[in-house]
């Protein structure tokens, strides 16, 4: 972040892929628990498709919901 922080989750991704993310990178948590960082739980996505990905969920709630 610009604060000079990284988020944990990144970190644990960055260590198991052997290098830094870049920056069309990011970390998804596939069980949706933001502080569950095993490794296990974790999936290296592109910003583009993990913001698809999530946009096509909450579409699908909505739709569910009505």
């Amino acid at each position: 972040h610009k604060d000079g922080y990284v988020m944990l989750h990144t970190v644990v991704m960055e260590q198991s892929i052997g290098r830094y993310l870049t920056p069309e990178e990011t970390v998804h948590h596939k069980n949706h628990i933001r502080n569950d960082n095993r490794i296990e739980n974790l999936e290296l996505m592109k910003k583009k498709d993990h913001f698809s990905m999530h946009m096509k969920q909450r579409h699908s709630e909505r739709v569910y919901q009505h």
